[in-house]
């Protein structure tokens, strides 16, 4: 969820889409946590939260300045080599 909503990730494989439970986190002005789209074994926002707490650490959140691109091709696994198109996110429904 983000803001309330519902973030349909229809791309994810049904597998690696709850891997950690739930967690309400809240980040400052231009501040973003990322989640890699293999959850289970990814590197990523989610292994700097203090359980204690509930706060992200910041060496895992980042500021728009550290944002210098995206990603455009998947290319591993060889068979699966392909471009990465844009996903389009309903956030309009609430649960």
């Amino acid at each position: 969820m983000i803001n309330d909503k519902i973030l349909h990730e229809s791309y994810l494989d049904v597998e690696n889409q709850f891997t950690q439970g739930q967690l309400e986190l809240t980040l400052g002005v231009n501040e973003y946590f990322l989640m890699g789209d293999n959850r289970k074994v990814s590197n990523d926002s989610r292994g700097s939260i203090n359980s204690q707490t509930d706060v992200a650490d910041n060496p895992w959140t980042i500021t728009d300045k550290d944002i210098i691109g995206r990603a455009f091709l998947r290319w591993w696994p060889l068979n699966k080599l392909s471009f990465i198109s844009i996903p389009t996110y309903n956030i309009n429904s609430k649960l």
